[in-house]
């Protein structure tokens, strides 16, 4: 009998009280695609509670005990001998061949497809699975307010004290050398904002000793695990490109520059992003979405009058046909902290809402 495998088989999963996400386990051949520490373990754990221990077998590929060749050798006859129904496999290697078992859950942090198993992809908490799990009765302003200054990764989020001191260990864990935690630092610099990739190269290492190659293998890296976005400008497949970051807090937690405003718009980005819309931007628009013939601005906090100027100026340039269609007609929202109003600018349907407004309707 395997060693390894009867370690895992003996050992229980978690009990709990989780809290309930917008992703759940519901086929019998699923596979978990989710940047780290974006809470797929306790989707598991919680899943898994349901059954009897012996009538699954979990274990992660990632623990440094397991042997995969070993495992790989045995699995098939183990899981048949115990009569298990349920295989877990977290951080799941292609070089495992897969059993005929009732059920299979696999989750992975690069984006694979595996053929007969569902594909979900899982991020960290959103502005709706947060006000689920605060289930305080307060305001939505008040609500968008702790949640901006709080952290989307869900088990930073439950620790109420030393946030930072947590976070940062959880990236020394994650990124294992002195460059890696240096280019994460000068990149949260750049939140929401434009970015040359070549002059954040000569910024690093101007600082570190660090060759081309391993720059970009790892700027690679981080775009693949979904640490970073890399938002491209309409029909300029060239051009420079916006970079926002997985958890919006970030910059605030390894570095003593605060700009809430780029912070609000990383917000707005994932909430777009993590409903798999398609999204670029242009030189005066935050978000397009082309698909749906959508312009999305980010302005919390202009008064109503500066806005509908903004929104002006925009309809009167020449590129709004860029991700317009003469024949169709368009719709233009802005996201804001409190102003909410609809109206029509030249033939252009215009919404004015509140953040909690929009996300929650989306």
């Amino acid at each position: 009998m395997n060693q390894i495998l009867e370690y895992f088989y003996e050992f229980a999963t978690p009990h709990g009280n989780f809290f309930n996400r917008k992703i759940s386990i519901d086929s019998d051949f699923i596979l978990l695609i989710s940047p780290k520490m974006s809470g797929a373990s306790s989707i598991i754990y919680d899943y898994l509670q349901k059954f009897n221990s012996k009538n699954y077998l979990y274990f992660d590929l990632n623990d440094f005990r397991v042997d995969i060749d070993e495992i790989q050798n045995s699995l098939e006859n183990f899981i048949s001998v115990n009569k298990i129904k349920i295989l877990v496999i977290e951080n799941y290697d292609k070089r495992v061949k897969l059993p005929k078992i009732s059920q299979i859950i696999l989750t992975s942090h690069m984006d694979i497809t595996i053929e007969g198993f569902t594909k979900k992809l899982l991020y960290p908490l959103d502005f709706e699975e947060y006000i689920s799990i605060e289930k305080r009765l307060s305001p939505l302003k008040v609500h968008f307010a702790n949640y901006s200054n709080s952290s989307t990764y869900p088990e930073i989020f439950l620790h109420k004290f030393n946030r930072v001191k947590l976070y940062q260990n959880r990236l020394k864990a994650i990124f294992n050398s002195g460059v890696e935690i240096e280019i994460i630092k000068e990149l949260a610099k750049f939140q929401s904002e434009k970015i040359s990739i070549f002059q954040i190269f000569n910024i690093i290492k101007g600082k570190q000793k660090i060759s081309k190659d391993r720059f970009y293998q790892f700027l690679a890296r981080l775009e693949k695990e979904k640490f970073i976005f890399l938002v491209e400008k309409y029909n300029a497949l060239k051009g420079m490109k916006k970079l926002y970051l997985l958890d919006f807090n970030l910059k605030n937690k390894i570095t003593f520059k605060k700009n809430f405003i780029k912070r609000f718009e990383n917000i707005l980005f994932l909430e777009l992003r993590k409903r798999e819309k398609k999204i670029f931007y242009s030189d005066n628009i935050d978000f397009l979405l082309p698909d749906e013939n959508l312009i999305i601005l980010s302005i919390p906090f202009s008064p109503l009058e500066l806005i509908i100027k903004k929104i002006e100026k925009i309809i009167k340039k020449d590129d709004i046909d860029l991700i317009t269609n003469k024949n169709k007609t368009y719709k233009l929202i802005v996201v804001t902290m409190d102003e909410k109003k609809e109206l029509k600018i030249a033939d252009t349907h215009c919404q004015i809402l509140p953040f909690w407004d929009f996300v929650l309707n989306l």
